[in-house]
């Protein structure tokens, strides 16, 4: 048995791959229905279980679950959301040889890259801007993990990272079908790839797999010198010239849709994903407007971000008023420390206006809050929702927007909820 495959059957590794995805929700589950809670509750047993298919190479992946997730506007996403035992065997596969395809990932690569994030992909735009290149590739590949070419990745993967002992359990997991396809009227169930086509979203291992396809592009666009920055399959090619911009467009068309077989939004196209335009234009990056030098987040996202709030604060008679809060609160903290750092003030006093109008018609509707009183900011703090205006540095913020002693003490006298919230929500 190769050290690899050995390696992975060990129920110490098991284990530590189990750590990795036990801090997650615990009611999330695959097709089998097995909750990380019911994994959990036996542990031991569901490890040794796992350690002894995958030594007498009895282990086959399950269907996965498929999931078609919210995007702007609407517009859904195919996930296919793996049973929680192969999650752990793919967490441990990731774990044996994460560190070979770290040497593939390019400094232009920014996403799923451990110690980068958005910000520098958006700090990196910005400085390159203020080295004069101004002139800005937009490219958008078509349906990038749906269309990555099977047969290409395991050939590279075969000769770049030569782990062969792993590249059934690979070709397996890349290949996972989804279990509840037929729950699913006939145009959604076109919405998810054959089996033979792409890399799953929401795949343990897509992530990895999808900057190890794309590493080749990275490569040749830098050599050529031209200045890519990339996150996961979304990028912008930053250039001192219009003449320049339309040559990356070419080495981008012959590099992925030639060698990686891929597919991009073209020049001219109607839809206008891939266009050429000035920085000082204008354009949107990564859920980032840059607007004239001022950088802030896109109509897009805040709208994104006003339908979760309403989805989260609907009314409903058998889902308890504490778990909205307690995902209001994370959403809007995990949003708040996203675009703390840019020119978010006005956006951040409209979604807090949102949140309060959510918040008061909820309350409202369980007899909760008393009809004459909206939701002040006094009202949030009760509640523990954190107020997006908060997360500004204070210099940031304008005179109106800084809470007087006057302000909250007339919010006082305007009155409490009668109700908080029941003990038991």
């Amino acid at each position: 048995m190769s050290s690899y495959y050995s390696k992975l059957c060990d129920q110490a590794l098991l284990h530590l791959a189990w750590k990795g995805i036990s801090k997650t929700n615990r009611e999330s589950h695959g097709f089998d229905q097995q909750t990380i809670k019911d994994f959990s509750d036996h542990l031991g047993e569901n490890i040794a279980n796992l350690s002894r298919e995958l030594r007498d190479r009895k282990f086959e992946f399950g269907p996965a679950r498929g999931v078609l997730a919210r995007k702007e506007g609407n517009k859904r996403r195919p996930i296919k959301v793996p049973a929680v035992r192969d999650r752990v065997v793919l967490s441990g596969v990731r774990l044996l040889i994460s560190p070979r395809f770290e040497q593939f990932d390019q400094d232009c690569s920014y996403g799923y890259v451990r110690g980068r994030n958005v910000r520098d992909a958006i700090n990196k735009v910005k400085d390159l801007a203020l080295q004069g290149k101004i002139w800005v590739l937009e490219a958008d590949i078509q349906k990038f993990f749906d269309t990555v070419n099977q047969e290409f990745l395991i050939q590279e993967f075969t000769k770049q990272i030569r782990a062969v002992s792993l590249l059934p359990l690979l070709n397996q997991a890349i290949r996972v079908e989804v279990g509840n396809l037929a729950c699913f009227q006939p145009y959604d169930r076109a919405m998810f790839p054959a089996p033979d086509s792409g890399i799953p979203q929401g795949g343990v291992l897509s992530p990895m797999l999808a900057n190890f396809y794309l590493h080749q592009f990275d490569l040749e666009m830098t050599r050529n010198g031209f200045n890519l920055v990339r996150y996961a399959d979304d990028f912008v090619v930053m250039c001192k010239s219009k003449a320049q911009a339309q040559e990356a467009y070419q080495l981008s068309v012959d590099l992925l849709e030639g060698r990686l077989k891929l597919r991009m939004h073209h020049l001219g196209e109607a839809d206008a994903k891939t266009k050429i335009t000035n920085y000082y234009d204008g354009f949107t990056f990564l859920g980032i407007r840059f607007d004239k030098g001022r950088l802030y987040p896109s109509a897009k996202v805040v709208a994104r971000l006003k339908d979760k709030i309403g989805r989260l604060t609907q009314p409903h008679p058998h889902h308890p008023i504490l778990n909205s809060l307690v995902s209001l609160r994370n959403t809007l903290e995990g949003w708040g420390n996203a675009f703390k750092g840019y020119d978010s003030q006005l956006i951040f006093e409209d979604v807090d206006k949102s949140v309060r109008a959510s918040l008061t018609k909820m309350l409202r509707a369980h007899d909760l809050f008393r009809r004459d009183i909206t939701l002040g900011q006094y009202h949030l703090k009760i509640l523990g929702i954190p107020s997006l205006i908060r997360f500004l540095p204070r210099q940031e913020l304008s005179p109106s927007a800084r809470p007087s002693l006057s302000t909250d003490v007339r919010t006082r006298s305007e009155g409490k909820p009668s109700t908080v919230l029941p003990s038991t929500a």
